[in-house]
Protein backbone atom coordinates (compact mmCIF):
# COMPACT_ATOMS: atom_id res chain seq x y z
CA UNK A 1 0.00 0.00 0.00
CA UNK A 2 1.60 3.28 -0.72
CA UNK A 3 2.37 6.06 1.61
CA UNK A 4 -0.01 9.22 1.90
CA UNK A 5 0.99 12.61 3.31
CA UNK A 6 -2.06 12.36 5.58
CA UNK A 7 -0.82 9.27 7.10
CA UNK A 8 2.74 10.15 7.22
CA UNK A 9 1.30 13.43 9.16
CA UNK A 10 -1.16 11.37 11.35
CA UNK A 11 1.47 9.02 12.90
CA UNK A 12 4.97 11.48 12.63
CA UNK A 13 7.18 11.14 15.06
CA UNK A 14 9.99 13.88 15.49
CA UNK A 15 13.00 13.94 17.44
CA UNK A 16 15.82 16.08 17.85
CA UNK A 17 19.04 15.82 19.40
CA UNK A 18 19.78 19.22 21.36
CA UNK A 19 22.74 19.85 18.96
CA UNK A 20 23.43 23.85 16.97
CA UNK A 21 24.71 23.28 13.53
CA UNK A 22 26.02 25.41 11.41
CA UNK A 23 26.29 25.40 7.41
CA UNK A 24 30.16 26.00 6.05
CA UNK A 25 30.83 26.65 2.42
CA UNK A 26 34.16 25.33 1.06
CA UNK A 27 35.47 25.63 -2.34
CA UNK A 28 33.81 22.91 -4.78
CA UNK A 29 37.44 20.89 -5.46
CA UNK A 30 37.31 20.62 -1.36
CA UNK A 31 35.34 17.55 -1.45
CA UNK A 32 38.35 15.33 0.34
CA UNK A 33 39.09 17.86 2.94
CA UNK A 34 35.36 18.01 3.90
CA UNK A 35 35.12 13.99 3.60
CA UNK A 36 37.57 13.55 5.83
CA UNK A 37 35.83 15.93 8.41
CA UNK A 38 32.94 14.10 7.82
CA UNK A 39 34.81 10.62 8.71
CA UNK A 40 36.09 12.51 11.73
CA UNK A 41 32.64 13.58 13.60
CA UNK A 42 31.45 11.26 16.13
CA UNK A 43 28.68 13.05 16.46
CA UNK A 44 25.76 11.47 14.83
CA UNK A 45 24.23 13.86 12.31
CA UNK A 46 26.77 15.54 9.82
CA UNK A 47 25.66 16.43 5.97
CA UNK A 48 27.79 17.27 3.11
CA UNK A 49 26.76 18.55 0.03
CA UNK A 50 28.83 18.64 -3.34
CA UNK A 51 27.77 20.53 -6.55
CA UNK A 52 29.82 22.35 -9.50
CA UNK A 53 29.49 25.77 -7.37
CA UNK A 54 30.23 24.63 -3.70
CA UNK A 55 31.24 22.07 -1.04
CA UNK A 56 28.88 22.74 1.78
CA UNK A 57 29.28 21.01 5.00
CA UNK A 58 26.58 21.13 8.01
CA UNK A 59 28.23 20.51 11.08
CA UNK A 60 28.02 20.61 15.09
CA UNK A 61 28.53 24.04 15.72
CA UNK A 62 30.78 23.41 18.64
CA UNK A 63 33.18 21.38 16.15
CA UNK A 64 33.43 24.16 13.89
CA UNK A 65 36.97 25.51 15.73
CA UNK A 66 38.20 22.25 16.21
CA UNK A 67 38.55 21.55 12.15
CA UNK A 68 38.88 25.46 11.38
CA UNK A 69 42.57 25.48 10.54
CA UNK A 70 41.66 22.69 7.87
CA UNK A 71 38.68 24.57 6.58
CA UNK A 72 41.22 27.06 4.14
CA UNK A 73 38.77 29.70 2.88
CA UNK A 74 35.30 28.56 4.29
CA UNK A 75 32.61 30.82 4.51
CA UNK A 76 30.33 30.27 8.07
CA UNK A 77 26.45 30.65 7.90
CA UNK A 78 25.60 33.30 10.26
CA UNK A 79 22.62 31.52 11.42
CA UNK A 80 22.79 28.38 13.79
CA UNK A 81 20.17 25.64 13.13
CA UNK A 82 18.80 22.66 14.78
CA UNK A 83 17.70 19.38 13.55
CA UNK A 84 14.71 18.25 13.32
CA UNK A 85 14.20 14.25 12.20
CA UNK A 86 11.28 12.44 10.87
CA UNK A 87 11.44 9.21 12.67
CA UNK A 88 8.83 7.57 9.84
CA UNK A 89 10.60 5.04 7.39
CA UNK A 90 9.51 7.00 4.07
CA UNK A 91 8.43 5.42 0.42
CA UNK A 92 10.93 7.60 -2.12
CA UNK A 93 7.41 7.48 -4.54
CA UNK A 94 5.69 9.92 -1.54
CA UNK A 95 4.40 12.79 -3.16
CA UNK A 96 3.22 16.18 -1.23
CA UNK A 97 5.29 15.83 2.01
CA UNK A 98 7.65 18.61 2.17
CA UNK A 99 5.36 20.72 0.15
CA UNK A 100 2.74 20.44 3.17
CA UNK A 101 5.47 20.71 5.76
CA UNK A 102 7.41 23.77 3.93
CA UNK A 103 3.86 25.51 3.32
CA UNK A 104 2.77 24.92 7.11
CA UNK A 105 6.57 26.50 8.42
CA UNK A 106 6.34 29.10 5.80
CA UNK A 107 2.97 30.16 7.37
CA UNK A 108 4.41 30.60 10.53
CA UNK A 109 7.86 32.57 8.69
CA UNK A 110 10.07 30.30 9.68
CA UNK A 111 12.82 29.29 7.15
CA UNK A 112 13.77 25.93 6.19
CA UNK A 113 16.61 23.63 5.07
CA UNK A 114 15.31 20.34 3.87
CA UNK A 115 17.63 17.05 3.40
CA UNK A 116 16.62 13.91 2.51
CA UNK A 117 18.13 10.63 3.49
CA UNK A 118 17.33 7.17 1.58
CA UNK A 119 14.68 6.48 4.17
CA UNK A 120 13.93 9.72 6.43
CA UNK A 121 13.70 13.32 5.88
CA UNK A 122 15.88 15.74 8.02
CA UNK A 123 14.87 19.65 8.37
CA UNK A 124 16.94 22.31 9.89
CA UNK A 125 15.48 25.34 11.03
CA UNK A 126 16.94 28.43 13.03
CA UNK A 127 17.53 27.58 16.33
CA UNK A 128 15.87 30.75 17.70
CA UNK A 129 12.43 29.12 15.76
CA UNK A 130 12.94 25.36 17.15
CA UNK A 131 10.42 25.23 19.06
CA UNK A 132 7.61 27.46 16.98
CA UNK A 133 8.72 24.63 14.05
CA UNK A 134 8.03 21.51 16.41
CA UNK A 135 4.54 22.91 17.77
CA UNK A 136 3.84 23.74 13.98
CA UNK A 137 5.03 20.19 12.66
CA UNK A 138 3.75 18.38 15.41
CA UNK A 139 -0.08 20.85 14.84
CA UNK A 140 -0.20 18.72 11.10
CA UNK A 141 -1.06 15.32 12.86
CA UNK A 142 -4.54 17.35 13.91
CA UNK A 143 -5.23 19.75 10.81
CA UNK A 144 -8.66 20.46 12.15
Amino acid sequence: MSQTVQDVLQSAQYSSDGTLYSLLQLHPRAVIVAASIAAEVADPFLSMIVDPHETTLIMPSHLVQEFEERLKGHVLGQIQYRLITLETVLQPTLIGLMATISKALADQNISLLALSAFSRDHFLVPADQFDQALTTLNALKNPF
